[in-house]
C-alpha cells in the first residue's frame, strides 16, 4: 500500500505544477491522483461539500463516506469528504491511507490559498482593500489587449488638505476616511470594465467611460466620510481635485495617468477643482523638469547673475538704493525669470537661489567699498518658504559677516506674502533682522487681503506698492488715485518709507511725488542692468536729470 514517501512525492509534483486555483487542483488530482484513488478504491472526493475533485463513473458507496475536518485560523474549518467506490468497504489500512490522502489534499489547498493571498496582495492596497497601482495596470492591460482602452478616460484624484483631516480625526480616523473614499469610488465605477484604485498616499484613480466623466466627477465631489469618535459620528466632506485625460489610440494607461496628473497639477496652480489635459500642459511641465534638473548645475557654474535696478529718491533724484534681480544665462541665452522662479518657488529650491543672490550682492558691495565707491542699500528678494527655517536670521547674518560688509547695506525684501498667515513668525523674523541692523521691506503691497494686517503687525522699513497701483494713473481713474493717496498716507503715518515700482512715465512720477511717495523704481529712470553698468552709474551718474531720465 502507499506510504508517506508516496504522498511526499505527490506534494512535490504538485508544487512543481504551479497550481494557483481550485480548478487547477482538480485537474492535477485527475492527472496525478487517479492511480492512488484506484488503489484505495475511492469513488468520490469533495472539498467543502461543494467542489468535486474526483469522481468515478460507477458511483460511490454513499453510506460509507468519511469526512475529514481541518482547522484554520479564526475558527474557519475546511472539510474533505471521501467515499469508496460502489460496493466497497474500506479496510482499516485503506482508511488510514485515505486519511493521509485527505491531509495531502488539505496541504495542497493551503498552498493554493497562500498563492491566492500573495496574488491578491500584489494587486490590492492594504489600507483600503481596493486595487493598487499594480492592479490598475493589470486591468488596463486586459482592456488594451481587447482593443477597448480608447473608450475610457483616466481620472487622477488628489484629496485636498488631507493632513488637516488627520488632525481633526487622528491618524486612525484618517485611515478610515481613506478607506471609505476608496470604497465610494469603486462603487461609482460600476459600468462595463470601469475600474478604481489607490495610487498611494491621498491619490486615487478611476478608469471611466469617456461619456461618464462629468457624472463621475460630480459624484466624487460629493463623497463624505463618517468617522466615529467618542460615541459621536464626525461627518467629513472629502474635498478633492481631479485631473482628467482621455486615452488616445496607441497610448498606454501609464502615459494617460501621467497626463491626468499633469492636468491635476494645473488645476492646483489655477485654484480649480477639475481640469482636463491639454497638450500645452505637457510642454510647460517638460520645461519645468528641465529647469529643475538644470538648477544645481547652474548654481555650480554660476550661471545666475545679479542685475540691478536703481531706486530713486523723488526729491533729490539721487540713487538711494537698488534691487538685486536674478537673471539666468544658460547656453548663451537668458532665461526669463518667470520661466524658472515659479518652478523653484514650488519646489522650494528658491531658498538656495535667494542665498546665492544675497551672497552675490554682498560680494558686489564689498567690491564697491574696496574701490572707494559709496554703496547704496541693496534689496534681495526672499521667498516666504524661508520662514519655515528656524535658523534663517543666523544664516543671513553669517553671509553678511563672511563678506565683511556693514548690515545697513542689505535689505531683505519679503516676496509673495499676501497669502501667508503666520504673522507671528514674520513679526519675529523682521524684529530679529532689525536687531542686527538689517532693513526689511514688503514686496507687492496691496495685492492681498492681508495687506493691512501686515502693515499693522510688521515693523518693516519700506513698503513697496505694487505696480498695479500705477497702471491706470494716466487714465485719471479717481479710485486709483484715492487708493494710492490713502495707502501712501497710511504707510507714512506708520513711519515707513513708501516705494512705488513699475513707474514708466513722467506723469506717473510727478503724481507719485506730489502725494508723498518717497522712492520710485521703474523704467522711467532705468531698467535692470548688469553689475558693471550699475557700478559705473554709482561712480559717475548717481543723480538723474529729469530730461535724461528714461
Amino acid at each position: 500500500m502507499y506510504c508517506d514517501a508516496s504522498y511526499r512525492k505527490l506534494l512535490h509534483q504538485f508544487i512543481k505544477s504551479n497550481c494557483s486555483d481550485r480548478n487547477q487542483i482538480s485537474q492535477f488530482f485527475l492527472n496525478n491522483v487517479s492511480q492512488i484513488a484506484e488503489k484505495l478504491r475511492i469513488g468520490r472526493v469533495v472539498l467543502n461539500q461543494q467542489a468535486v475533485l474526483y469522481s468515478v463513473m460507477e458511483g460511490c458507496e454513499a453510506e460509507e463516506g468519511t469526512e475529514f475536518e481541518f482547522g484554520l485560523e479564526k475558527g474557519e474549518v475546511k472539510k474533505i469528504s471521501v467515499w469508496p467506490v460502489k460496493g466497497c468497504v474500506w479496510t482499516e489500512e485503506e482508511k488510514s491511507n485515505v486519511e493521509l490522502l485527505a491531509e495531502t489534499i488539505f496541504i495542497m489547498g493551503g498552498y493554493v490559498r497562500l498563492l491566492e493571498m500573495v496574488c491578491t496582495a500584489e494587486v490590492t492596497d492594504t489600507l483600503t482593500g481596493i486595487s493598487n497601482d499594480t492592479g490598475i495596470h493589470i486591468h488596463a492591460a486586459k482592456l488594451h489587449a481587447a482593443g477597448k482602452l480608447t473608450k475610457y478616460a483616466c481620472l487622477f484624484i488628489n484629496l485636498k488638505n488631507f493632513k488637516f483631516i488627520n488632525k481633526q480625526v487622528a491618524f486612525d480616523g484618517g485611515n478610515k476616511a481613506l478607506k471609505q473614499f476608496g470604497e465610494a469610488i469603486v462603487k461609482m465605477a460600476n459600468e462595463e470594465d470601469e475600474f478604481a484604485g489607490r495610487l498611494g498616499g491621498d491619490n486615487f484613480f478611476v478608469l471611466v467611460k469617456k461619456e461618464r466623466v462629468n457624472q463621475i466627477v460630480e459624484e466624487i465631489f460629493c463623497i463624505k466620510a463618517f468617522i466615529p469618535i467618542k460615541e459621536k459620528e464626525v461627518v467629513i466632506q472629502m474635498e478633492s481635485r481631479v485631473g482628467c485625460a482621455g486615452i488616445q489610440e496607441g497610448e498606454g494607461v501609464s502615459d494617460t495617468i501621467n497626463k491626468a496628473s499633469v492636468a491635476l497639477l494645473f488645476a492646483r496652480k489655477n485654484g480649480r477643482d477639475f481640469m482636463e489635459f491639454e497638450p500645452y500642459m505637457l510642454d510647460i511641465t517638460l520645461r519645468a523638469k528641465r529647469v529643475s534638473s538644470s538648477f544645481n548645475d547652474a548654481i555650480a557654474k554660476q550661471e545666475f547673475e545679479a542685475y540691478y535696478q536703481p531706486k530713486v529718491n523723488t526729491e533729490s533724484l539721487e540713487i538711494c538704493g537698488t534691487e538685486a534681480l536674478v537673471r539666468w544665462f544658460h547656453n548663451g541665452k537668458m532665461i526669463p525669470p518667470m520661466e524658472f522662479i515659479p518652478i523653484l518657488e514650488q519646489e522650494g529650491t528658491i531658498c538656495q537661489l535667494d542665498f546665492y543672490m544675497l551672497n552675490m550682492a554682498c560680494v558686489h558691495i564689498r567690491r564697491w567699498m574696496d574701490e572707494g565707491i559709496e554703496p547704496v542699500r541693496v534689496s534681495v528678494n526672499f521667498s516666504k518658504n524661508h520662514l519655515n527655517n528656524p535658523r534663517l536670521v543666523k544664516e543671513i547674518v553669517a553671509v553678511i559677516n563672511k563678506n565683511n560688509i556693514p548690515p545697513k547695506f542689505i535689505e531683505i525684501e519679503l516676496t509673495e506674502m499676501s497669502d501667508y498667515n503666520d504673522y507671528k513668525v514674520m513679526e519675529d523674523f523682521v524684529d530679529q533682522l532689525k536687531f542686527h541692523g538689517i532693513a526689511t521691506s514688503i514686496d507687492d503691497f496691496g495685492t492681498g487681503s492681508s495687506s493691512m494686517t501686515l502693515l499693522r503687525d510688521l515693523n518693516v522699513d519700506t513698503v513697496k506698492l505694487d505696480r498695479s497701483f500705477v497702471v491706470n494713473l494716466e487714465k485719471e481713474e479717481q479710485k486709483d488715485r484715492v487708493m494710492i493717496e490713502s495707502v501712501a498716507s497710511l504707510v507714512k503715518a506708520f513711519g515707513m518709507e513708501v516705494l512705488v515700482e513699475g513707474v514708466e512715465t513722467e506723469e506717473q512720477f510727478r503724481y507719485l511725488k506730489s502725494v508723498g511717495c518717497d522712492v520710485i523704481q521703474g523704467y522711467f529712470f532705468d531698467k535692470p542692468m548688469p553689475e558693471k553698468e550699475f557700478t559705473r552709474k554709482l561712480k559717475e551718474e548717481r543723480c538723474y536729470i529729469m530730461e535724461y531720465a528714461r
